[in-house]
């Protein structure tokens, strides 16, 4: 049977009648032992009501030298917005060496998206398994991943055009160097596959944006030093009474600094970006923004300061409505595909 947001898509709603979508409000992935390199990270919510998981972090989690255990929560959100229209879209694209790049991610406007649009990321992907440049040394597998200084993927402002809706993503991979020689002559060359899932809503209403961000210093103190997670307190005020809110971008940063004072990347043992929270009916949102990426492991090399900045955006629709879910579990290391509730 489809969910129900499904059906009420394919039946063709009246512009009165709520529109059912699914909107991802949260994730994060922590090992249970020690800290890894990132070779596979994924979280893909689909308006099927599955959601694509996936996470690697070298031999020492697939069992080739060691195996770990791997815990994920997951929030998403079914919101209503009455007189709206959704599509979902993608991109995948091959960036790297550089740390920063950008891609397009388009759909067909559907019959109806003629006011307002607004853009949340839905998904997002980052996977080292890739074929490299011939300059690329051949004693490292790209398989493996490497140490990290942090990641993010942001959208920009989107469009409607000629019957598409377009909406730039710009990825942010920061590999760095760490203590392993084939792995640090890797990095200044590797190759990296991203890739970025969109929600678009065409509506009738009104929309604010807000930008939180902020870092903390890590008091170095091995093993397992305390590294508790970056929160902010979140207010998105607009002129309609009821509306949702969610993510249209993160970048999560590790800065480190090697005993020996010099700057590097690191292993990273969780990593996340988590919003909780619901409109009070009189046109504000709240809510409790949680951010985190740390280091804490039997071996830690250095000092970390770990810093967010995440873009959100509310829109104000009258009726509008949200009932959020929180998902936790573990899987097999590697990829999985979870069917939500409803579907």
């Amino acid at each position: 049977m489809l969910p129900i947001w499904t059906m009420l898509l394919l039946a063709g709603c009246s512009p009165a009648d709520p529109v059912h979508a699914l909107i991802l409000t949260g994730w994060e992935y922590e090992w249970d032992l020690l800290s890894h390199r990132i070779s596979l990270l994924r979280v893909d919510l689909k308006q099927d009501a599955t959601v694509d998981l996936g996470l690697i972090g070298g031999t020492y989690t697939t069992g080739e030298e060691g195996t770990d255990t791997l815990r994920y929560r997951l929030g998403y959100s079914d919101i209503g917005v009455p007189g709206a229209v959704v599509t979902e879209a993608s991109a995948t694209w091959i960036m790297g060496p550089q740390s920063t790049d950008t891609a397009t991610v388009s759909a067909a406007a559907p019959e109806g998206c003629d006011d307002q649009i607004a853009a949340y990321l839905n998904g997002f992907a980052i996977d080292t398994d890739v074929e490299q440049d011939a300059a690329y040394p051949a004693d490292y597998d790209p398989a493996l991943g490497y140490t990290s200084n942090g990641f993010g993927f942001t959208l920009g402002a989107p469009t409607s055009s000629a019957g598409t809706l377009s909406v730039d993503v710009t990825a942010t991979v920061r590999w760095a160097p760490q203590d392993r020689d084939d792995m640090n002559a890797a990095i200044p060359l590797a190759r990296t596959e991203v890739s970025a899932g969109v929600l678009f809503v065409c509506f009738k209403g009104d929309s604010t944006a807000g930008l939180y961000s902020g870092a903390l210093d890590y008091e170095w103190d091995p093993p397992y030093s305390e590294q508790p997670p970056m929160t902010a307190v979140i207010v998105l005020e607009g002129d309609e009474p009821d509306g949702v809110a969610s993510v249209t971008g993160f970048e999560l940063g590790a800065d480190f600094t090697n005993v020996d004072g010099s700057a590097a990347g690191d292993y990273l043992r969780s990593f996340g970006v988590e919003l909780t929270g619901q409109d009070d009916g009189k046109g504000t949102w709240s809510g409790d923004l949680t951010a985190q990426i740390t280091n804490t492991s039997a071996i830690e090399y250095g000092d970390l300061t770990a810093s967010y900045a995440v873009e959100l955006v509310r829109i104000g629709v009258r009726g509008a409505t949200s009932e959020p879910t929180t998902l936790d579990g573990t899987h097999d290391v590697g990829e999985t595909t979870l069917t939500l509730d409803g579907g």
